[in-house]
Order: structure tokens, then C-alpha cells, then sequence
């Protein structure tokens, strides 16, 4: 079986320090953490620190709910996460989330390795590219925090 990599690169309208808040607070991962579409929400819960757990669920319009966990396998603060995903579709994926400053904006790098083939790959970017637009809204919405 050959493992897929998914790299996608998105610059967002906010500084890595509110991006990474996006990121590693649930109050916040509820907010937007979901594909950018009508009826859609999200639940979020972790543990944030190497080697704490995380859940997040994705809920549709219908109801259905996507959940998906992991552990946190690495945390620089402002510049990168490293936790496993894992779903009905997926088991023991990685996601690499890199951030770089880039003025007063964020360049992120989302690699999400080990995929099981490529209409997987497909699947995932469908969904990541989909939680990136609405982490871009949100962030264009809700940051600067003062």
C-alpha cells in the first residue's frame, strides 16, 4: 500500500501568534475548524500539550458528524504543530502545521502525511482546503484580538 502526502500553502490575514491560537485553543477551533459550508459547525476538545489527546467533530448540515482525534506529537509555539489524525476514513495520519511570519500576515504550510492512497489524498484536501477558507474568514473577522 503507498502512503500520499497533502501539502497545502495559505497565507492568512493574521499574525502565527493568533494563528496559532486558532489552532491549539478549543474555544476558538470550534469557530472555524469545519468546511466552509451552509449549516455546518463544529465541537473541539484537547489537551494541548506533547503527547495530550484532542477531539474535534465536524458537523454537517444533516447532523452527521465527522470526528476526529489524535495526539499531539510536537509544539513550537508560534511556528509549528505536529499531531496524529485520525477518523472513520483515516487511522494513524500525521498533520504538520508550519507557521512563518510574513509581514502582518501568516504564511501556513499544512502537510498531511501517510494518507492510504490518493482518493483519500483528494478527500482530505477537499476538507482541509475547505477548513482553511473558513480559518481565512474567520481570521479576517475576528483578528487583530485587542
Amino acid at each position: 500500500m503507498q502512503s500520499t502526502t497533502l501539502v497545502i500553502k495559505r497565507t492568512i490575514s493574521a499574525s502565527c501568534e493568533e494563528v496559532f491560537a486558532a489552532w491549539s485553543q478549543p474555544e476558538l477551533m470550534k469557530k472555524w475548524l469545519f468546511p466552509l459550508r451552509p449549516g455546518w459547525h463544529a465541537l473541539a476538545s484537547n489537551d494541548f500539550k506533547v503527547g495530550g489527546h484532542y477531539k474535534q467533530e465536524m458537523i454537517a448540515a444533516d447532523g452527521k458528524v465527522y470526528a476526529h482525534t489524535g495526539i499531539y506529537q510536537e509544539i513550537i509555539p508560534n511556528q509549528k504543530i505536529v499531531f496524529t489524525w485520525n477518523s472513520d476514513s483515516v487511522q494513524n495520519t500525521l498533520v504538520t502545521i508550519e507557521l512563518r511570519p510574513e509581514g502582518n500576515k501568516t504564511e501556513l504550510t499544512l502537510i498531511h502525511e501517510l494518507l492510504p492512497n490518493e482518493e483519500q489524498k483528494k478527500n482530505h484536501n477537499e476538507g482541509w482546503e475547505g477548513c482553511l477558507d473558513n480559518l481565512s474568514q474567520f481570521a479576517s473577522e475576528n483578528y487583530p484580538i485587542n
